[in-house]
């Protein structure tokens, strides 16, 4: 069946020119072709959207999101100091309040662009709201280890020896399994240089968050973050590095020479005092950064919108020259999110995913410069159309499960109203 999708513009890519009177053909999950709409155009079914504008979705590379249960905790600490505070929720959460979280936060990133994410957090929960909703996202989820902590250690060894078994339950699912180590500090030498030694898997770790972080490794190994990392044999092509806030001039050149992913989580670190990551030197290097929301513990929100915007004034206003702009940020929520991830979206052309989203150009003021004012007014409110595989999973401002969102936002609020 080929579906055929019209609005008033479409941007292909990030770095492309604006297409009038677009069309989108869809064929098996698949865009077949993508350009100005053609006369006898073959199709099945046609859906107009009207006032709009086609964009590539987005990919959430660095996320908890189940910590929607956890909004507002800790809201004047720092990292270290908020982490005890997470901590302290997270030991009691379950099953059922891990559930909440995730089918709230699914919503809330469907509902700004995000078609596919990277998680770190529990898996199990997250595939029960995945089941729940019926896989309207695409996800990816990380095996947690941290041995440094007490209570984790003898959790965390044991999934090391149960890897491929823990990868084949999700593969039932066509969900890829990713090690996820916490940090430099969360996980022990021995454990890092396993997880290096295991064929097969990507890997996503936080790195260089806070400038304490970046001087506790260096006193205990003599080391900078980034060599340590590569002591240790993770170091290396495909890795995803949250954060990256405190690098050396010279660390950002080891990370562009292996070809490491960079999360960068602009919202995350600036409510937590953590600092600004030099996104100016790396796109110098061309380090392929992508953009997290990280949890809305930190983060308040899982909208990428927010996170481009801050990825551009923050770089702005802490290097004082105007190279990122609102193009690179899109750049970096759409091919960059999805080539780290490894799917095969972020573009509207010809054999792509057909994962895309339509914003609402009404809800975009007049503007000389439409893309940057949809980066800069652009949020969940201006997003109309949200399109996973062909198939609408927010259509005309409205989530097609939003009678099971209703229902788990109302146990959200129970949740957070007896903490």
């Amino acid at each position: 069946m080929k579906e055929l999708f019209k609005a008033k513009y479409m941007l292909p890519d990030s770095e492309g020119q604006l297409i009038s009177d677009p069309a989108i053909l869809v064929e098996d999950g698949k865009i077949i072709y993508a350009g100005p709409i053609q006369k006898g155009m073959d199709y099945d079914e046609v859906y107009d959207l009207g006032q709009s504008i086609f964009l590539p979705s987005f990919a959430n590379t660095h996320s908890h999101v189940a910590m929607t249960l956890m909004r507002g905790i800790g809201e004047q600490d720092s990292l270290n100091s908020w982490l005890e505070k997470i901590w302290k929720v997270e030991g009691r959460l379950k099953h059922d309040e891990l559930l909440i979280g995730n089918i709230v936060g699914i919503s809330e990133m469907l509902d700004s662009g995000i078609t596919s994410f990277l998680d770190f957090y529990d898996i199990q929960p997250m595939v029960s709201a995945l089941i729940k909703l019926n896989f309207p996202i695409r996800a990816k989820l990380g095996l947690s280890f941290l041995d440094t902590v007490e209570y984790m250690k003898e959790e965390s060894w044991k999934r090391i020896r149960d890897v491929d078994s823990y990868a084949r339950s999700l593969a039932q699912y066509g969900i890829e399994m990713v090690l996820s180590p916490h940090s430099l500090y969360g996980v022990s030498k021995d454990l890092l240089t396993k997880i290096a030694s295991i064929k097969g898997y990507k890997i996503q770790i936080h790195l260089s968050e806070t400038l304490d972080e970046s001087v506790q490794i260096k006193k205990k190994y003599g080391l900078s973050p980034v060599q340590y990392l590569n002591s240790v044999g993770l170091l290396k092509k495909g890795l995803i590095a949250a954060h990256a806030v405190h690098l050396s001039d010279e660390e950002i050149f080891q990370i562009a020479a292996a070809s490491v992913n960079i999360a960068h989580c602009p919202v995350s670190n600036a409510r937590l005092g953590s600092g600004i990551a030099k996104i100016n030197k790396m796109d110098d290097l061309n380090v392929n950064i992508s953009l997290g929301t990280d949890g809305a513990g930190s983060s308040e929100t899982l909208d990428m919108f927010n996170e481009m915007k801050m990825s551009v004034m923050l770089s702005r206003a802490s290097s004082a020259n105007t190279k990122i702009n609102a193009r690179k940020a899109l750049k970096m929520a759409t091919a960059n999110g999805h080539k780290a991830l490894g799917i095969n979206a972020g573009y509207l052309k010809n054999d792509m995913l057909a994962d895309f989203i339509t914003v609402d150009l009404t809800k975009i003021k007049p503007s000389w410069d439409l893309i940057s004012s949809i980066v800069y007014q652009g949020g969940k409110e201006a997003v109309k159309d949200v399109v996973v595989g062909g198939k609408f999973v927010k259509e005309n401002h409205h989530l097609i499960f939003e009678e099971i969102l209703e229902k788990y936002e109302t146990k959200l609020e129970d949740f957070i109203g007896v903490v």
